[in-house]
């Protein structure tokens, strides 16, 4: 699962791997603040910083991507291409959202 704009990792820091031992878990954002602050509240969870709101994965590896609060912090022109790119890693099947 990728919380992608995690941000502090509020969201997936309830989840550590002990509640989910089958899944595999990380974080993506553009702010390296926000990574840190991440780091500092779920040392578990690996990180990843994106380049243009482009999460350095293989085509179709995630069955799960998650997002609170993304899209109102993008230009509306990128959330196409955000929404495009979640689309791109998601396995057929997958939940985005």
């Amino acid at each position: 699962m990728l919380d992608l704009a995690c941000g502090t990792g509020a969201m997936v820091a309830p989840a550590p791997p002990a509640r989910l031992p089958d899944a595999i878990l990380f974080g993506a954002d553009l702010s390296r603040p926000q990574l840190r602050a991440a780091r500092l509240r779920s040392p578990w969870l690996p990180l990843v910083p994106e380049q243009r709101h482009r999460p350095p994965l293989p085509q179709r590896c995630l069955r799960l991507v998650h997002w609170s609060w993304l899209l109102e912090h993008v230009p509306r022109e990128r959330a196409v291409d955000i929404l495009r790119e979640v689309r791109r890693v998601l396995a057929p099947r997958a939940w985005p959202g």
